[in-house]
């Protein structure tokens, strides 16, 4: 690794052990999505609503990088750091995707977004600057965004994310979840729908994802590995050679409490 990466890849790593010694248990999670490829959004803290300003953190190791079920690392394994800031409703996020067996660092998102929450329902708007550093042929992109979550019986939740540059199009995530408390720990349930609509000129499911995680606090930061599954078919463009191969992807994600 030249010392360019090296010094990119530590700052990410460093700015997420920072932020681990600078916030305290009233910071907001940031909530742990798959390791996506996209890179998830930050939640806002009902703390950071009087003014002031919250830092917050996370960190998560995937066994692959998986983009709505595409695989963005030929099934080697990644890390994906994000640091975030928020201030009455309004943060803004770095997110990046390190992979370990090219030693780069070829992903880094920035994310500026609003959110609010209600009792019941919650959601945000945004917009993501995307990089792809010592991708050959991977061109810079922006993205605006939409989010919302409904807390029930189930959370029902509901993204799409417009690309309005290179990829020219939208993709969606429509998802349920489930947070089952246990003895010292939570069991978290989920499944999610992916859709894509003329994104990068493709249009159809690529693949529906279920998961199981085990939420625990130990030493002072929530510890979450999980287990998902993806399941895929042949539809829209999905097919032939770009028909999406299904598999497993074990992650591991670290957050403030």
């Amino acid at each position: 690794m030249t010392r360019a990466r090296r010094f990119t890849a530590c700052f990410l790593i460093l700015g997420c052990l920072t932020g681990a010694q600078s916030v305290g248990a009233s910071v907001a999670e940031v909530p742990s999505g798959e390791p996506t490829a996209t890179p998830t959004g930050t939640e806002a803290d009902s703390t950071s609503e009087d003014g002031a300003l919250q830092f917050a953190w996370a960190a998560t190791y995937a066994s692959w990088y998986s983009f709505q079920g595409l695989d963005y690392s030929n099934r080697r394994s990644v890390s994906q750091p994000e640091v975030s800031a928020t201030m009455r409703g309004v943060s803004i996020s770095a997110w990046g995707n390190f992979d370990h067996s090219l030693g780069e660092l070829n992903e880094i998102d920035l994310t500026l977004q609003w959110g609010w929450e209600g009792e019941r329902l919650s959601g945000g708007v945004g917009y993501a600057n995307l990089h792809y550093p010592h991708r050959a042929d991977w061109e810079p992109s922006q993205e605006v965004l939409g989010e919302l979550a409904f807390a029930g019986p189930l959370e029902v939740s509901a993204s799409v994310h417009w690309d309005v540059d290179e990829g020219r199009g939208r993709y969606w995530e429509l998802g349920l979840g489930k947070d089952i408390e246990g003895p010292g720990a939570t069991i978290a349930l989920g499944a999610t729908v992916y859709f894509q609509d003329r994104y990068y000129e493709l249009t159809g499911i690529p693949a529906v994802e279920t998961r199981v995680g085990v939420r625990r606090v130990w030493a002072g930061v929530a510890w979450e590995p999980s287990l998902a599954r993806l399941w895929t078919w042949e539809n829209g463009d999905f097919e032939g050679p770009e028909a999406v191969e299904p598999g497993w992807i074990f992650s591991l994600s670290l957050s403030p409490p």
